[in-house]
């Protein structure tokens, strides 16, 4: 019986690992595919524009950007994956990096709480990459929508639970 067991249990993570490269997989080719298309037709664009110094400049910056974006894009994935990352602490640590430098490209006042005593816990991948992903949708709405001037995040920590509190000054729906 524990034989059976074991076998299932390690079926039950090559399983897991499976489903976790396929997602990866399918991050990396929607990310590289869709970018590369667009720097693509950008480097069109710059080509039949490059008489037209203005609009050549425009496309330049654009591609310059998207490129950017891309490198970033693919940083986060391949941070999400690494399993040197799964400690809570990382990941709060990556929040308040990430969202440091968002807010400020913004021009917006950023303050981060977080408690003294993290919980020594171990995440998964998936979990890292969601709470992320949740992270920085909050911030980009703030940032696009909000016309805020500050921003604070809090991370407080209730028996098995992390809480994740985003305000801002801003004008709201």
């Amino acid at each position: 019986k524990r034989k059976l067991q074991k076998k299932i249990e390690r079926l039950e993570r090559e399983r897991a690992l499976e489903k976790e490269r396929v997602r990866i997989s399918q991050d990396m080719h929607d990310e590289v595919g869709s970018s590369l298309s667009e720097i693509s037709i950008l480097s069109e664009l710059l080509k039949r524009d490059m008489g037209k110094s203005e609009n050549a400049e425009t496309h330049l910056k654009d591609i310059s950007e998207r490129s950017a974006e891309v490198i970033e894009n693919i940083g986060q994935i391949i941070w999400a994956i690494n399993p040197r990352n799964d400690p809570l602490d990382n990941l709060i640590a990556h929040l308040r990096l990430y969202a440091a430098d968002y807010v400020r490209k913004a021009d917006i006042q950023y303050h981060f709480e977080i408690p003294d005593n993290i919980p020594s816990y171990h995440l998964s991948a998936e979990v890292r990459r969601n709470v992320f992903l949740v992270v920085k949708e909050a911030l980009h709405n703030i940032v696009k929508h909000a016309c805020a001037s500050e921003v604070q995040v809090r991370i407080d920590f209730l028996q098995s639970q992390m809480i994740i509190n985003i305000k801002d000054n801003g004008k709201g729906f």
